[in-house]
């Protein structure tokens, strides 16, 4: 943050300018309102992705009222935040800010959406499951401008993140469909789709050898010269790296590989985040050392990301999260690497594989457990040298697509930092400055301190007396959600269970009735709305 004041601002604390309301609620009072979790707003871009209802959530949660600014404390590393534009009910995860006179909205959600702040705020988590408390962050230095340019910095700041959000919206479209030509290629090339033409024109190719096995797939599925392999027989051993090895980190010595050095969309390990460590001199460090060849595979969390190692990588060793894979025998170890990458090749049978209810997981015997399609040697050396080829120029796309998204990132950085370090917009003379907005401020917080107890939020009445779900469906010209129905027949929030016994009944009622001449015109609607209905 810059020394030098901009003119009409002042220095002051998020603490001063902004505290988060304690108001809860119990979803069951009011079950129509919408529900944000911290799983419906977007990491770094302060976009809601969707919503729940409140009807379907247990536990406490806050009241959020349009205009107030949420900020989720959990993960602050995360950087979900978000402008409310329609009342409703949130996570107890969220700090819920609310809309006040002298402060814009926007202008704050943005200020929390900052680089420094995101830094900040990473630096007061505490607990097993990261967390941020608001008396830590209420220490955060924030310079403020006058209302006037809070506005400014907004309008500007809306177009700019705008046009890069619809570059970036590009992008990941683009990316998209790379990797689903990606995934094609590898499809193909498993199923012998990719070299047909080859082997049409080879006479003297060698079949692969041939497995008898009682639970071998069917060989109808393969090309004549193609065999099943099972993963037991294409490995000399499968290991995996175990916990503890903290410790030997260090800023020098052997690489260390992560879940996150592994992606699905290619073999290459991702070195852009590396850790070191100078490894134990004994049998687990030798058992989990890395060779040339081998096949890493992530076994937790994010399963069946694969990486061939290649030569030059030099020593390294694998983390708890990893299975390493070692292929022996007479098999191309490329091929076997986008075998096991392809959808419809080793993804399909890890999805099937996984197990684990709050966190899914491979064994080790089930990598062991994986059936191969095999071609002769000659015909998987052909293989790799045609994916390669497709995939070549593909990768160089993605390379250029991700250079992209980094040059978006860092233009909405650099947006922020010079929104409030004053150099987005031009100060104004006339603009009434920020220390009188900070009295006034001052002055609320001192009423409001006057009056602790919040308001608990109103149950909802509706304007209407209690109709029939029917006479509303008759009355109505266009196709009604649930939640639009429910309102406006006038049903109490703790009316929910007998608005769907009720709807229930109508909707049996019309299924059974025959369409009759008269209702030629009123039929075909009334079933479409309780068709509508019942698919919600």
């Amino acid at each position: 943050m810059s020394d030098e004041l901009p003119k009409g601002w002042a220095k002051t604390t998020l603490g001063e300018i902004a505290e988060p309301t304690r108001e809860r609620a119990l979803p069951t009072e009011f079950a129509t309102l919408p529900y944000v979790g911290l799983e419906h707003i977007e990491s770094q871009t302060m976009r809601l992705l969707g919503h729940g209802y409140a009807r379907e959530i247990r536990s406490s949660s806050m009241r959020f009222l349009k205009g107030d600014v949420l900020y989720g404390k959990m993960r602050p590393y995360l950087n979900k935040v978000w402008v409310a534009d329609f009342d409703g009910l949130c996570s107890a995860e969220f700090l819920v800010f609310r809309k006040r006179n002298g402060l814009n909205s926007q202008f704050l959600a943005a200020r929390l959406n900052a680089d420094d702040f995101v830094t900040f705020a990473n630096r007061q988590v505490s607990g097993e499951r990261p967390r941020v408390d608001f008396k830590k962050l209420s220490l955060f230095p924030i310079l403020l401008p006058p209302i006037a340019e809070q506005n400014r910095i907004v309008v500007k700041l809306n177009a700019a993140l705008s046009a890069i959000q619809r570059a970036e919206t590009a992008t990941n479209r683009a990316s998209r469909r790379l990797d689903n030509y990606c995934n094609a290629v590898l499809n193909a090339a498993i199923s012998g789709e990719l070299t047909h033409k080859w082997r049409k024109q080879k006479s003297d190719i060698k079949p692969a050898d041939q497995l008898h096995d009682g639970g071998v797939p069917s060989r109808s599925a393969l090309p004549l010269s193609w065999s099943w392999l099972l993963s037991a027989n294409a490995f000399s051993f499968v290991t995996s790296g175990s916990r503890g090895w903290s410790r030997y980190y260090s800023d020098r010595g052997a690489l260390f590989i992560r879940v996150g050095n592994l992606n699905h969309n290619s073999i290459d390990l991702d070195l852009r985040s590396i850790q070191r460590v100078l490894p134990p001199e004994s049998a687990e460090g030798r058992r989990t050392k890395i060779a040339e060849g081998d096949i890493l595979i992530s076994i937790t969390a994010d399963v069946g990301m694969i990486a061939l190692i290649k030569a030059g990588l030099g020593e390294a060793y694998i983390n708890q999260h990893i299975a390493l894979a070692r292929p022996v025998g007479n098999i191309d170890t490329q091929y076997l690497a986008y075998f096991l990458a392809a959808k419809s090749g080793g993804q399909e049978q890890f999805l099937y594989l996984q197990r684990g209810a709050t966190k899914v997981g491979l064994g080790l015997d089930d990598i062991r457990n994986i059936w191969i399609a095999c071609p002769p040697l000659t015909e998987q050396h052909e293989i790799v040298r045609e994916i390669d080829r497709r995939l070549s120029a593909a990768n160089r796309l993605a390379e250029s697509l991700d250079q992209q998204l980094g040059r978006a990132s860092a233009t909405r950085r650099l947006l922020l930092q010079e929104a409030f370090a004053g150099r987005l917009v031009s100060q104004d003379s006339n603009d009434e400055p920020a220390s009188v907005l900070l009295k006034l401020i001052r002055a609320n917080r001192e009423a409001e301190a006057q009056n602790p107890k919040e308001k608990h939020m109103t149950k909802f009445k509706s304007k209407d007396a209690r109709r029939p779900l029917l006479d509303v469906l008759r009355e109505h010209k266009e196709p009604m959600t649930p939640e639009q129905l429910f309102l406006k027949a006038g049903f109490e929030p703790s009316q929910v269970d007998l608005f769907y016994r009720e709807l229930s009944s109508i909707r049996d009622k019309l299924e059974e009735r025959k369409p009759k001449a008269s209702d030629a015109m009123s039929w075909p609607y009334h079933a479409k709305v309780t068709l509508q209905l019942k698919e919600s």
